[in-house]
């Protein structure tokens, strides 16, 4: 094992008992290896709620720095903040509920050494997930997958480590709504996995939703993929698609009403239309509100109080 410095950082929302065992099966994970580390906590809670918690980390292992938000901005934006603030060869992004365990660093550290890649994810081999999570989880690595051109049997997660090289990269992207996949695919190709065990949730429940994550990554596709302009030119197609049925239809019925039933093709046109509008105007509307977040330049994350 390499004894280079890691950097362990961890965006904490709304949680408390859980952080004094992470913190624990970090310390003891590092001894056994006998190794460096830091521990980097990033409350995003945005109400303080986990923050006392982490002050007394704090103040007990000079390995932890916390880092409190002054409101919600999400997981990605608090692991921004975390990476600037990483001073790590290896950089690990971990989840604060120990569904992921610290007793697999090593092995993903290990295995980026090896491998020579750029990035290790640790992949569950079954996720102890919700199914409405789990499917939300398997569509969002097909279409990672499919439109970023990542290797076909590749997936991602949460918990991953990566060279602080290329950290120091995708910290360039300053936009306000960040996707670290989407910037890690378009950073580097070298990635790796590992199979990990999947761990009930220590307390709580996930606040991630099908209708989050789909929103999120719909933010993360408009913001760095071409894919949603044609997406959207799909949509217009199909508003003009619906638009020439209702005329063929309307001219076909008005002058051989036996040809072709009025209705149906009302129907049809109608459904074609409502689709493609729908569709357009939802991905125009996430362009047109990242826009104006650029032109306002809202920031990814605002610091209330640190101790580093």
């Amino acid at each position: 094992m390499s004894q280079t410095l890691s950097s362990i950082v961890v965006p904490v929302y709304r949680t408390r008992s859980v952080l004094h065992e992470l913190a624990k099966q970090v310390r003891q994970v590092f001894r056994e290896i006998n190794a460096d580390y830091e521990l980097i906590f990033v409350d995003d809670s945005g109400d303080g709620a986990s923050w006392d918690v982490l002050l007394q980390l704090h103040a007990s292992d000079a390995n932890v720095k916390i880092i409190r938000l002054d409101q919600n901005y999400g997981q990605h934006n608090a692991l921004m903040c975390g990476f600037r603030h990483a001073s790590g060869q290896n950089i690990i992004t971990l989840d604060d509920d120990l569904q992921y365990s610290p007793g697999d660093i090593p092995r993903l550290i290990r295995e980026l050494n090896e491998s020579g890649a750029d990035v290790v994810y640790g992949i569950p081999q079954k996720k102890l997930y919700s199914h409405f999570r789990k499917i939300g989880s398997f569509v969002y690595n097909k279409l990672f997958r499919m439109i970023f051109r990542v290797h076909s049997r590749q997936k991602v997660s949460s918990f991953r480590v990566i060279r602080k090289s290329i950290v120091d990269k995708i910290l360039r992207f300053e936009r306000p709504n960040p996707n670290i996949n989407i910037l890690l695919a378009k950073t580097t190709e070298k990635w790796g996995s590992l199979i990990i065990q999947h761990k009930i949730r220590y307390e709580g429940q996930s606040y991630y939703t099908f209708r989050k994550l789909t929103r999120f990554f719909i933010a993360g596709l408009i913001a760095d993929s071409p894919l949603s302009i044609q997406a959207a030119l799909w949509g217009l197609g199909l508003v003009l698609t619906g638009g020439l049925i209702a005329l063929w239809g309307f001219v076909t019925w008005t002058f051989m009403p036996e040809i072709l039933p009025g209705q149906l093709l009302k129907g049809v046109s109608m459904t074609l239309w409502i689709l493609g509008v729908a569709f357009a105007f939802n991905i125009f509307g996430e362009y047109l509100r990242q826009i104006l977040e650029c032109i306002f330049k809202k920031t990814q994350y605002q610091i209330y109080e640190k101790h580093i």
